[in-house]
């Protein structure tokens, strides 16, 4: 089989392309999509998983200095910090969430209702594997 018919380069290519895309949008704001995927989280109160704690640190410091998020110690446990999105943090992800909902609509818009759930699915399978 060849390399560009393998699944696995296939969602590699099809995930720069959308990288390229949302990159777009972010950069004109001096936001990294790593950031942008780390602030959306944040604000969601979910864990950034798949990140090393020398990731997770640079990307709080650098939001921390745009003060979208705030890193206050974590009482329990001092080593942990609690990040938090400040106003201004939570103001640009409302604005900027429905820019990046209209980019992942366009990368989907060929696909029917069940076809999306059927990727959706399928990517979940794949997920699962490894």
């Amino acid at each position: 089989m060849k390399l560009d018919e393998t699944p696995g380069y296939a969602l590699c290519r099809i995930a720069r392309k959308v990288h390229y895309q949302i990159d777009l949008i972010f950069k004109e704001e001096g936001m990294t999509v790593e950031q942008w995927v780390a602030l959306k989280t944040i604000s969601e109160n979910q864990p950034l998983i798949e990140k090393t704690p020398n990731t997770v640190k640079s990307l709080a410091e650098r939001l921390e200095k745009k003060n979208f998020i705030k890193r206050t110690p974590d009482p329990s446990d001092h080593r942990n910090l609690i990040l938090t999105v400040t106003e201004k943090g939570q103001k640009f992800t409302e604005e900027y969430s429905a820019l990046d909902e209209k980019a992942n609509d366009a990368l989907t818009s060929s696909l029917t209702k069940k076809e999306m759930e059927e990727l959706a699915r399928l990517l979940d399978k794949i997920e699962k594997n490894l």
